[in-house]
């Protein structure tokens, strides 16, 4: 992916005024892809180790189809170019605005000149722009302020933003979430809800006037369409199976596409009727993909579904709406092992390897350049039949587990135990919740929790091994315990334990004398039908009965889950037992 230093270039117009991203004939395709950026040169600094993810902004359509990112211009060649004025939308008239040390600035697009529209103050965020020709700034207390052509500001009357989500609807009016519903705000300031969303909706505006609604609240009905007179359409996604990353299939198919539109709080609609959007793997990389309806001239190109079929005979489908030359290129294990070239058949081909694949994992990279510009899609594909054990655990230790330091001492995380395979092709365990917390003064004191919190599963399939996590029936399941003890004792182990709720405790103690070979252990359990406070007492045994002795104090209390039991132990070491005087 090249990047280019210039902030205007020229290509030609690709709005088409039939296009829509809600045709039945909509493709999903991945127009920045999250690459592995290890050993590879000049990379552009959206896909450097740490940076911030590419993110598109709402109102960042340019009339020629290029949209504007949080590091510059995407052109529909899917080359990105610097913006060093750094806007946030573009207006009517292709010129970037943006909020700017307490005010709102504008950057002429044709001339460069930057001038000022209104000062905002320092607390001013999101910046949209209405069909009447004002503006409106959020700030940060939530309140919005219209602006209108002079640059005057004024509070819109009795509404309140949330995150920032809000967005130009058709009519002077525009939609915001306040936390919990969506109200549309008319353009002479009266305000009504129309609908409750109670977490985190995307709200892109599109150039029909209407608003899409996208969000990981809306579950199976994949998004809402808003009129400009509030009234909603909800879409359904018609879930079904697809391969890979869901590119290549229509849009409503179960691709993927809808719940993640608001990764980053990113989409924009083009030019050309292409739903742009930022969207993350299960590696949490962020790759920018698009729905572009058949008649749009954006660069692009896809595997067919059908190809994760007939990959194993040597045949592999593609989609390539736009004229160019194509180039697939077969890996494995990192290795280039087959590369084929050929002009591109318009608006799907197939190529055929120069011999059929051998059984193993393989990752296939197709490469479009067309007269404007060039695009590239990545896929995994796998022949084998039977999933290897060591695979699976690789893929779920990688994709299902985590371990983070939250504090200083503590961490928290997911585990896996309890692996089994299920089937030629199917890998589960059982992933739990733990969190562990040792403490600053250099004991060898700590507390530690477990809990079952769902089945994880590697399943290998034509396009590789994924896995799913099914956490239906296990209850997050929080236990509280605090132990004390004396650091000296003699003549028994005393100890107080607070139990914060109904379970089963149990308190063990391992004594090591001086100068004995086999450590000593004695044990004591007790039940507990609501929380309480257990003054135990762990009697000697003769052996450890008048000398000296180390001790190591672990009182656990546990509860049933799903699958086992849930539990948090405390653990005091050491103990020192004197003899009695």
């Amino acid at each position: 992916m090249a990047v280019s230093s210039l902030l205007v270039l020229t290509y030609p117009a690709h709005a088409v005024a039939s296009a829509t991203f809600l045709d039945p004939d909509a493709r999903v395709f991945t127009l920045v892809d999250p690459v592995e950026v290890e050993g590879e040169p000049s990379l552009p600094p959206y896909l450097l180790p740490e940076a911030p993810p590419l993110a598109l902004l709402r109102q960042g359509a340019f009339p020629d189809g290029s949209v504007l990112t949080n590091y510059g211009r995407l052109w529909p060649s899917g080359l990105v170019t610097r913006d060093r004025f750094g806007g946030q939308l573009v207006d009517a008239a292709g010129s970037l605005l943006k909020v700017q040390d307490g005010r709102v600035v504008r950057l002429d697009a044709r001339s460069g000149a930057v001038a000022s529209v209104a000062d905002v103050g320092g607390r001013s965020r999101m910046l949209i722009a209405l069909d009447d020709g004002r503006l409106v700034v959020s700030r940060d207390e939530g309140r919005p302020w219209w602006i209108d052509a002079n640059g005057a500001l004024s509070e819109v009357p009795g509404v309140t933003v949330a995150n920032d989500e809000l967005s130009p609807i058709a009519g002077g009016r525009f939609l915001v979430w306040n936390g919990q519903e969506l109200v549309l705000v008319q353009a002479d300031g009266g305000s009504r809800p129309i609908a409750r969303r109670s977490c985190c909706p995307t709200l892109t505006p599109l150039r029909d006037g209407r608003v899409l609604v996208t969000g990981r609240d809306l579950g199976a009905r994949g998004l809402d369409l808003v009129a400009p007179d509030g009234t909603l359409t909800a879409i359904h996604d018609r879930r079904r199976r697809v391969y890979g990353n869901g590119d290549g299939a229509p849009a409503l198919t179960g691709a993927g596409w809808l719940p993640q539109a608001a990764v980053n709080g990113s989409a924009v609609h083009a030019a050309d009727g292409s739903l742009i959007f930022a969207s993350e793997d299960a590696e949490e990389r962020t790759s920018v993909r698009a729905v572009v309806p058949p008649a749009s001239r954006r660069a692009r190109v896809a595997f067919t579904q059908r190809a994760f079929r007939t990959f194993a005979d040597g045949r592999v489908g593609y989609l390539a709406p736009v004229p160019g030359r194509i180039e697939l290129e077969v890996r494995s294990h990192g290795r280039v092992v087959d590369t084929v070239r050929a002009d591109a058949h318009v608006p799907d081909g197939e190529l055929e390897l120069s011999r059929r694949p051998g059984v193993g994992p393989y990752e296939l990279r197709l490469r479009l350049r067309t007269r404007d510009g060039r695009a590239e899609a990545r896929a995994a594909m796998d022949t084998r039949k039977v999933l290897p054990i060591a695979d699976a655990l690789t893929r779920l230790r990688r994709e299902q587990t985590s371990s983070e330091q939250v504090d200083e001492g503590y961490r928290i995380g997911y585990g896996l135990r309890r692996c089994s395979r299920r089937s030629a092709r199917r890998v589960a365990c059982l992933s739990y919740r733990f969190d562990h917390g040792v403490p600053l003064d250099g004991s060898r004191d700590f507390n530690s929790s477990y809990s079952p919190a769902a089945w994880v599963t590697a399943t290998l399939g034509r396009d590789g091994i994924r896995t799913t996590r099914d956490a239906r029936g296990f209850a997050f399941i929080v236990l509280n315990l605090g132990v004390t003890a004396k650091r000296r004792q003699t003549g028994a182990i005393r100890f107080r334990a607070k139990i914060g709720q109904r379970g089963r405790a149990e308190a063990v103690a391992t004594i090591r004398v001086r100068g004995g070979a086999t450590p000593l252990v004695v044990r004591q359990t007790r039940s507990f039908r609501s929380r309480g406070v257990w003054n135990g007492r762990l009697r000697l045994p003769l052996a450890a009965q008048g000398v000296s002795a180390s001790v190591k104090l672990v009182v656990k209390v546990s509860v049933p889950a799903k699958v086992g039991r849930a539990w948090r132990r405390a653990v005091l070491n050491p103990i020192r037992l004197a003899p009695a005087t």
